[in-house]
């Protein structure tokens, strides 16, 4: 449980620091897809939002992202090998 809080929190970097884990098979294309994604809604964001608020809308965005990918790595995250 603790490893996919781990994982729910700090992705991928944090499977590698504090288990020496690479990312499973499995995840790793949505992973791609997850990261392309939020990558893509920032910069939407940072475009179609008025100057004075921008940052503030791609810093959210990417919250959003972040913790969305989270919570499907927190479920769809297997077991260690």
């Amino acid at each position: 449980m603790l490893r996919r809080v781990i994982a729910a929190f700090g992705h991928a970097p944090a499977l590698w620091l504090v288990y020496r884990e690479a990312l499973p098979k499995v995840v790793r294309r949505p992973n791609a897809f997850a990261a392309v994604g939020t990558v893509l809604a920032m910069v939407v964001a940072g475009v179609a939002t008025p100057a004075d608020a921008r940052w503030a809308a791609v810093f959210w965005t990417w919250i959003v992202g972040h913790f969305a990918w989270g919570a499907y790595l927190f479920v769809k995250l297997p077991d260690p090998e």
